[in-house]
């Protein structure tokens, strides 16, 4: 017995012999790590600190470290002792065992299929982000000695982990075992890891996505700490986490070009070398191209001509015909409607309900025939399909309100296509849908989308001068609304009350102010261009095709319906009217193809905006590198041209001599001069 008893006690000296110098050299480099991204963050905040003497200054942040290490390494064996915190309590009494091994795989793939279902709750039900850039704390550019490389690499893959689990999975959630159940211990624990990674620091936005994350991962690592009793299931899969966001984040740069959250990866770079992309820029735009908008697209390499009307997006276009796309997206979602995609082929029985599969009604078909000699259009528009459809899947009032919207091309035979992408003979619309039992219902959520349509509008950065605009609502309600951005280049003028915000169309002007109060003489007439419509129905598409439901006492009613449209392509080429000057296109930040567009002039420069350009990508940033052999004149004309948000210059002169590079902002021309890492902050902050 008492044999035994001196084993014990013999191998219990030798773990701490052991432990005891990896205890004190992992607290003395996280205080080290901590320290210095504390004063990181009080330097970015406007504390002066970098301008104290570096002699004195250096020697007080070691002093620092040093006190604090010791406090550390001394007090929290004694906090624990004074708890009664065995190591038992914490999970870690014995070593890992071959079980432990065994299923640390089949829990990170656990982790990794549970994530895809938080993730589609956190984000259709709370609107969370999943795409959010992640904000690390440090970049690749502050490991420039192997030192400091070998350094972060402890920190983050593996002490990081092992003082997060015996935190969380060890300490906190032993203790929450002794007084709660297994699933609100769970709970309480996987709340507070997430919260702990809601923030990086003073210049990052809240980390949302990553919260999602890591809350998701404690949900299974706090399973496997009371299935298995220890935390080193949980220790193994958290550097298992964080050395493939390591290898990814500074090994292996060029592999991705973010890691939000480990699976939540996208192997497809979304940056670009201009070498590599496909586009080429033109001095003159092809004769007879009268639009304005379509001029400069062409000439920069973002839509290609057909013929008249007709254009094909180039690389560069589609980005930016994407982006609007997915901001009215994310808005349609919020307001509870579900995507879609209907047919382009349409059937002429089903225009026929309405009449409006005749040439004289309707003058814009494009119409055709099957072999069989069926007659068939080309959808100009989607309301009698959306009817048509809904007949087969309306029932009940239980199954009502339904909202439902499509991206779709829609084609038009215009009898005029001089306006460009403004307005084509085949174009990209958002057009949206939603049928409800009743008109209280149908009036409460068109002005919730109307609110919606004010957020995408403000999003595309033409907000501010972009009104409701009453106009005429044809056969189906007296008015609908038209949203018109004041444009030089519009076919359209409104009549505007600034101070009251009311803007009306100049074809409804006499009814329109009489019903709203408004004197004729306190408007002002301004040239406008219609980015998007909606239409209050009522009942009538729905008596014109027979789109009923059972309400709650067993009646058949017709179905009230609205409809809510959006020119995307017609939205680009108002933006390009609006903004550009006379050295081409000016991209507004949320919509631009690359929010950052890096010249590199120079052999040296052709190297550091290569490692630039891999640190951006690496932390997700949009951005676009000319690494042409070209000369500066021809790379600045053609990134003015382009349009993109920010200009980097990275040259020869500025790495031999101050060291600081110039940052342009395309709206305004104005120029000022980083350093790298300043640029570097600068860019992950957009």
């Amino acid at each position: 017995m008492l044999e035994n008893s001196s084993k014990k006690l013999k191998n219990r000296k030798w773990w701490l012999i052991l432990a005891l110098p990896a205890w004190v050299y992992g607290v003395f480099l996280t205080v080290e790590v901590a320290v210095s991204l504390a004063v990181g963050a009080l330097i970015k905040i406007g504390v002066p600190l970098n301008s104290a003497n570096p002699v004195i200054f250096n020697t007080v942040l070691s002093v620092v470290v040093y006190i604090l290490s010791l406090i550390v390494v001394i007090g929290v064996p004694f906090l624990v002792k004074k708890r009664r915190t065995t190591l038992s309590n914490l999970g870690v009494n014995d070593w890992p065992t071959f079980l432990e091994i065994f299923i640390s795989p089949f829990a990170f793939v656990a982790y990794f299929l549970l994530t895809m279902i938080t993730m589609s709750i956190a984000s259709g039900v709370f609107s969370v982000d999943m795409q959010q850039k992640q904000a690390i704390p440090f970049s690749q550019s502050m490991l420039a000695t192997q030192w400091q490389f070998i350094m972060a690499f402890v920190v983050l893959v593996v002490l990081a982990p092992i003082v997060e689990e015996l935190l969380y999975r060890g300490y906190l959630y032993g203790k929450l075992r002794n007084s709660f159940s297994i699933w609100l211990s769970i709970i309480i624990t996987s709340i507070a890891f997430g919260a702990a990674h809601l923030w990086v620091g003073p210049d990052s936005p809240l980390q949302w996505a990553v919260a999602v994350d890591t809350f998701t991962l404690s949900l299974v690592m706090c399973a496997t700490r009371e299935y298995t009793g220890a935390i080193w299931v949980p220790i193994m899969m958290h550097m298992a986490k964080n050395g493939i966001a390591f290898y990814f984040l500074f090994i292996n740069t060029g592999a991705i070009n973010r890691i939000d959250i480990i699976i939540y990866i996208y192997v497809k770079e979304k940056n670009m070398r201009m070498t590599q992309l496909f586009t080429r820029t033109l001095k003159q735009a092809p004769a007879g191209e009268v639009a304005r908008n379509a001029q400069l697209l062409i000439r920069a390499g973002y839509v290609h001509k057909t013929m008249a009307g007709v254009y094909s997006f180039l690389p560069l276009g589609l980005r930016v015909l994407e982006n609007i796309k997915q901001i009215v997206r994310e808005e349609m979602d919020k307001v509870n409607s579900q995507e879609l995609v209907m047919s382009t082929l349409q059937r002429k029985e089903l225009w026929q309900e309405t009449g409006r599969w005749s040439d004289e009604l309707v003058d814009v078909w494009f119409k055709s025939k099957l072999q069989d000699g069926t007659d068939i259009g080309f959808g100009w528009t989607h309301e009698e399909p959306i009817v048509d459809l809904l007949r087969n899947y309306l029932k009940s009032y239980k199954d009502l309100p339904i909202s439902v919207y499509q991206f779709q091309n829609k084609l038009r035979n215009e009898l005029r296509a001089k306006s460009g992408i403004m307005r084509g003979r085949e174009f990209v619309m958002k057009d949206m849908y939603s049928i409800h039992d009743s008109k209280e219902s149908l009036d409460s959520y068109y002005n919730s989308v109307i609110e919606a349509y004010k957020r995408c509008y403000d999003r595309f950065g033409i907000g501010d001068e972009t009104y409701v605009t009453f106009a005429s609502g044809g056969a189906f309600t007296k008015f609908s609304h038209e949203f018109q951005t004041i444009c030089d280049a519009g076919e359209d003028y409104i009549y505007l009350h600034r101070g009251k915000n009311i803007a009306v169309n100049e074809e409804v002007l006499d009814e329109a102010i009489k019903e709203l109060g408004v004197d004729r003489s306190e408007l002002e007439k301004v040239k406008t261009a219609e980015v998007g419509n909606i239409f209050n129905f009522g009942t009538q598409k729905s008596e014109e095709m027979k789109l009923v439901f059972t309400d709650a006492e067993g009646k058949e009613r017709y179905a009230y319906m609205g409809s809510y449209g959006i020119g995307i392509t017609r939205v680009m080429g108002v933006i390009v009217e609006k903004f550009a000057d006379d050295k081409g296109l000016v991209w507004p930040e949320n919509i631009a193809p690359f929010k950052v567009h890096i010249v590199a002039i120079g052999e040296k420069g052709q190297e550091l905006a290569g490692k630039f350009y891999d640190e951006l990508a690496n932390s997700g940033v949009d951005a676009l590198l000319d690494d042409r052999d070209e000369r500066p004149g021809v790379k600045f004309a053609d990134a003015e041209l382009m349009g993109l948000p920010w200009r980097i210059t990275i040259g020869d002169r500025a790495i031999d001599g101050d060291g600081l590079f110039e940052l342009t902002e395309r709206a305004t021309g104005e120029t000022r001069k980083m350093d790298y890492q300043q640029l570097m902050d600068f860019c992950l902050s957009r």
